[in-house]
């Protein structure tokens, strides 16, 4: 894994970075439902869609996989050479975002900076390339939040042209980015896009996925290789 990447990779002109806690302590409201073993596969392919999906986007794009979990940074790692494994020193989704967005920043110097959440299992390149023009083509500073079906959470964020950012992902994590947006001088634009805005974080998340995208989820199934 690479604690530092300076020096390792040329200059892009767009960073995305996908956070993630690890392959075992995800997902704790559904663990209750579902055996352990098949929770830590589900989340392993809710990465690697995510993964997928940003690397498909932009093949000039830096893409980082930042998480505290050696193991999830080493089989990630390793399925997708183009990554950059970047392990946290602490714990935390925010805090894990800031030490991406401080090294990111101090080794390429890029303005446009991305975060993708990893249990956004309809994400498309299309979309994520949705996201870049959306944040980029007014040559603004700005914060573009991609918003949950409930417009309370955040599933991806835009930033264009910030020299520093505080990350507030968690509960009213839409009404906090927009209040850190004003704070650092940001133009703040909220987006609406299925394909970012469905999260799987409870039951019923689940349900609505097998009720409205019954096929994708099968398919999705089929892909999970529990992990014991």
């Amino acid at each position: 894994m690479n604690n530092s990447i300076a020096g390792a990779y040329t200059p892009a002109r767009r960073i995305a970075v996908i956070p993630m806690r690890g392959l075992r302590n995800g997902k704790s409201r559904l663990r209750g439902a579902f055996p352990d073993t098949w929770i830590n596969g589900l989340v392993w392919v809710f990465a690697q869609i995510a993964l997928e999906a940003v690397l498909q986007a932009d093949d000039h794009a830096a893409v980082v996989f930042v998480s505290p979990d050696p193991e999830l940074l080493r089989i990630s790692a390793d399925a997708y050479p183009r990554i950059i494994a970047l392990q946290q020193p602490d714990d935390g989704l925010n805090e894990g975002l800031s030490f991406a967005f401080h090294v990111a920043r101090q080794t390429f110097g890029s303005s446009a900076f991305y975060t993708f959440n990893a249990d956004i299992p309809l994400i498309s390149a299309t979309a994520v390339r949705k996201l870049y023009h959306e944040t980029e083509w007014r040559n603004n500073p700005c914060a573009v939040i991609a918003h949950d079906h409930f417009e309370t959470g955040v599933n991806a964020l835009g930033l264009y042209k910030a020299s520093e950012f505080q990350f507030h992902f968690g509960l009213n994590s839409h009404t906090l980015h927009k209040q850190e947006a004003r704070e650092r001088n940001l133009q703040s634009i909220s987006v609406n896009d299925e394909a970012l805005s469905h999260d799987i974080d409870t039951i019923e998340d689940v349900i609505w996925m097998q009720t409205h995208h019954e096929q994708f989820w099968r398919n999705l199934q089929r892909r999970i290789t529990p992990f014991s």
